[in-house]
């Protein structure tokens, strides 16, 4: 860089870059003395100014010194001089310079393309409406995007249901249910077009491609979530399914071929909170018919918090199964391993797992009424969620053990054990004793063999032969004066001024609830319901 400043013993000068010399010397522009210069706001101009007069042409030699008054000394400030800059010519504005894109069009960045995911498929679709590859001569492409020999679909006996999950107990029945088929075969088994049903009208199909690998399984189950559904990795998601508790079946059919069935009864005792296993040595169509061949699991599946099974993996044999007695609470009863809990004393009853006295008088016809019944519950299935409530219109306590319910259908139940029906009071009879499964009330008697359908059908009470009260509703008959409403999420309800058993025979006296069910837990949905309390009608 050209210095523009030389110094002197008594002053400095401005050297003018380029010029030309003399003597060997450049010229220069005496300056005096500059100190302080830099503190005031016109130096700058100065500066300036001094270079335009080294040169008008861009370079010419400058042959005088001019010297130019010190107006900044060092011992103080000096009365302010006029300083003359010269003018100056406008200077033009830079060429604008615009360097041409050479990256290609198609690789010019895109905001909204989209970027193809292939990584580990050599199929399918890649994401973005694209293929992965496509799979040579008589491959197939399997979801998973890897291409492999198309598998033949399975024969009668080749896949069998091994583990059956109908009455979860840390989730609801609506996202836990779940059942498992195991390919027994040594080569892989297609699996689309398998139809799974059961006696009545509930039924899917596998509508795509599936390939289950030798000795593999496949969960089956209404949710996928599995923080929903008790940490199971479900590999079909399947609806309009539903595994009873009682009794149900399971069956697995590709066209009229049947390839494997499960049937169970009420005598089978499907375990609550955890799933029924196949012994591994008895995994065939035909021992899994028997109940002698199935166990309740014994392993949880994520947590002693959680059900229990071993949902994907091979089961545990009945033999090594520990049964753990569960007692607790419990004065008498069943303990789940064939035992007893204890024995009550002469004069009392096992009830709920407690030694009761029976108490109260046999009921005779008008004693008491069919008050409240929860047909279609929202919050969970009906295989959880159905109940009837009786009401008391005396001043009495009655005894409600051996009195029957049933329909005209053939389904029925009895109260097996002692059960009061306080004075003026309700009891509930109900289908589960889980208050997180069936919306969050505590039934007084659990039963089961009796389903009360949503649009037509009875409810009949006897004791001793006698009809005590009966109800039937038909939502789906022309006739207005006949027509019940039978609502979704919400019981049907008597009104509460209704006190004869006669005048709850016609659908007029019903109504909708107001009140909302408890529900365990909180943060989810409840039914309008008042189980066990005066009903509260809309």
């Amino acid at each position: 860089m050209i210095s523009l400043f030389r110094s002197h013993s008594d002053s400095t000068q401005f050297v003018c870059p380029g010029a030309g010399q003399s003597n060997g010397q450049p010229d220069t522009l005496s300056v005096g003395r500059w100190v302080g210069l830099a503190r005031s706001s016109i130096a700058a101009l100065v500066v300036i100014a001094l270079a335009v007069a080294c040169g008008g042409d861009g370079g010419s030699p400058q042959d005088d010194t001019q010297d130019i008054p010190a107006f900044l000394p060092d011992d103080g400030e000096q009365p302010e001089q006029d300083i003359q800059l010269p003018d100056l010519p406008d200077e033009p504005d830079a060429p604008e310079i615009s360097q041409p894109d050479l990256t290609p069009a198609d690789l010019q960045p895109d905001e909204t393309a989209c970027l193809p995911f292939c990584d580990g498929r050599e199929c399918g679709d890649d994401g973005c409406g694209g293929l992965c590859g496509t799979c040579a001569g008589d491959l197939v492409c399997l979801p998973e995007g890897l291409c492999v020999p198309a598998a033949a679909s399975p024969s009668p006996g080749q896949l069998v249901i091994t583990e059956i999950m109908a009455d979860p107990a840390a989730v609801k029945d609506t996202d836990g249910e779940w059942f498992e088929i195991r390919n027994t075969t040594a080569v892989f088994v297609n699996l689309q077009g398998l139809e799974f049903s059961d006696a009545g009208t509930d039924k899917f199909t596998i509508d795509k491609l599936v390939h289950l690998g030798p000795n593999k399984h496949l969960v089956l189950g209404r949710n996928a979530k599995m923080s929903d559904n008790g940490g199971v990795t479900v590999g079909w998601t399947y609806s309009s399914f539903t595994l009873a508790n009682d009794s149900d079946s399971i069956v697995m059919k590709l066209g009229e071929t049947v390839i494997d069935a499960v049937v169970w009864e009420s005598s089978w005792k499907m375990p609550s909170g955890a799933s029924l296993s196949l012994s591994p040595d008895k995994h065939n169509a035909e021992l899994n018919d028997l109940l002698s061949s199935w166990c309740a699991s014994t392993s949880f599946i994520v947590g002693e918090a959680g059900d229990k099974g071993t949902p994907g993996f091979t089961n545990l044999t009945c033999d090594a199964q520990v049964c753990v007695p569960a007692c607790d609470g419990k004065e008498c009863g069943p303990n789940g391993c064939g035992g007893e809990c204890g024995t009550c004393i002469p004069g009392t009853t096992c009830s709920g797992g407690l030694c009761l006295t029976q108490t109260g008088e046999a009921p005779a016809p008008g004693d008491f009424i069919i008050n409240e019944l929860m047909i279609n519950p929202k919050n969970s299935s009906d295989t959880n969620g159905e109940w009837i409530e009786l009401r008391n219109l005396t001043n009495k306590d009655l005894q409600l053990k051996d009195i029957v319910v049933q329909d005209l259908e053939g389904d029925s139940f009895v109260v097996a054990v002692p059960l009061t029906l306080p004075p003026n009071g309700f009891v509930v009879l109900g289908r589960n004793s889980d208050q997180e499964m069936n919306g969050g009330y505590k039934p007084d008697y659990v039963y089961t063999g009796f389903n009360m359908a949503n649009t037509q059908d009875e409810v009949i009470i006897l004791f001793d032969g006698q009809v005590i009260d009966q109800v039937q509703y038909d939502s789906s008959t022309s006739d207005p004066a006949l027509k019940w409403q039978v609502p979704d999420g919400s019981s049907l309800a008597l009104k509460p001024d209704v006190a004869d058993v006669a005048a709850n025979d016609v659908p007029g006296v019903w109504c909708m609830q107001q009140a909302r069910m408890p529900l365990v837990p909180q943060e989810l949905p409840a039914d309008f319901a008042t189980p066990g309390a005066a009903n509260v009608c809309k």
